[in-house]
């Protein structure tokens, strides 16, 4: 229960409109994957309901409402997600989500509904939450996690006041990571890689930077032929969306190399030794067009659309 460095503006912001009775009825929290907003939205939450705006965290650990809060159980909060990883927010889910927000807050402060990802809800589910969004029943807080706002429809975005989280590299972030790993040597390169600080920590964490290495040398025997593609198409397919976010960034940065001769823009620095060897044997249609496939395919990982991963690696 703290605040990274990189919210602290958008938590001041709050409090002060929470503080000065202004505070809209539907927030819109847009940013991307590794800023901490769905945690953000909790934190505002239970601040709200505490009415603890410390930055530090719920500070009074008798409070009955942090206890219930920090327990899963507050009466007056609503955390709703897809049923699975990666599926839909159904209607039936938005419904019921709605008879909550009709019930009298029951600590006298408000009833409060954090969605994420918003973008995850069907046409129906986005359909029922529109009704509630214009005509919001008293006392009630709805706040939307959003990593792909375009993919919301423009009815639903309108109605909401929206707080966009910066994913611009900061000396902050940097400083954070630094802190929060323990290989300091490679925070940057992972900062350039994924863009965002949580998601640099589990790049590291993960070992992804060893991984890229890996896929440099099978694109190489793949530009070589020196084994069947749907070979390589199985391992990739293992952890695809690792996959996918790595193999964009390295087609990425190989666009680069072909368009431009100064290297101080390529992500995975490191390896443009390698990355300029297989460049060098790729005509710029087929860079443009690998870069386009792993684009579409990301949006649809992130759209929670089903694919057949093995087909389109």
């Amino acid at each position: 229960m703290n605040v990274y460095p990189w919210q602290t503006e958008q938590w001041q912001r709050i409090k002060s409109t929470y503080e000065t009775e202004r505070l809209p009825h539907a927030l819109l929290f847009s940013g991307r994957y590794g800023l901490g907003i769905g945690g953000f939205a909790v934190n505002i939450s239970a601040a709200i309901l505490c009415d603890d705006f410390s930055e530090s965290g719920i500070q009074n650990e008798q409070d009955r409402n942090w206890q219930l809060f920090r327990s899963g159980n507050h009466p007056d909060f609503n955390h709703l997600q897809p049923e699975a990883e990666g599926k839909q927010i159904k209607v039936d889910q938005i419904r019921e989500l709605i008879d909550f927000l009709q019930y009298t807050s029951q600590y006298g402060r408000k009833k409060i509904a954090v969605i994420e990802p918003a973008e995850a809800l069907n046409r129906n589910a986005a359909n029922g939450l529109l009704k509630t969004l214009e005509e919001p029943p008293a006392d009630c807080l709805l706040i939307l996690v959003c990593h792909q706002p375009e993919l919301l429809p423009i009815t639903i975005r309108s109605r909401c006041q929206t707080i966009h989280f910066d994913n611009q590299l900061t000396s902050q972030a940097l400083q954070w990571l630094t802190d929060n790993i323990d290989d300091k040597s490679v925070t940057e390169l992972a900062l350039n890689i994924t863009g965002t600080p949580l998601a640099a920590k589990e790049f590291i964490e993960s070992d992804l930077i060893s991984e890229r290495f890996e896929l440099v040398k099978e694109l190489q025997v793949l530009q070589n032929e020196q084994v069947e593609p749907i070979s390589v198409a199985e391992r990739w397919n293992t952890a695809a969306y690792t996959t996918v976010v790595l193999l964009q960034s390295l087609f990425h940065d190989m666009l680069k190399l072909k368009l431009i001769t100064q290297y101080n823009e390529i992500q995975n620095n490191d390896l443009t030794k390698n990355l300029r060897l297989i460049t060098k044997r790729l005509d710029l249609f087929s860079l443009i067009t690998c870069c386009t496939l792993l684009n579409d395919i990301k949006r649809s990982i992130d759209s929670t659309v089903s694919y057949n991963t093995q087909e389109m690696m």
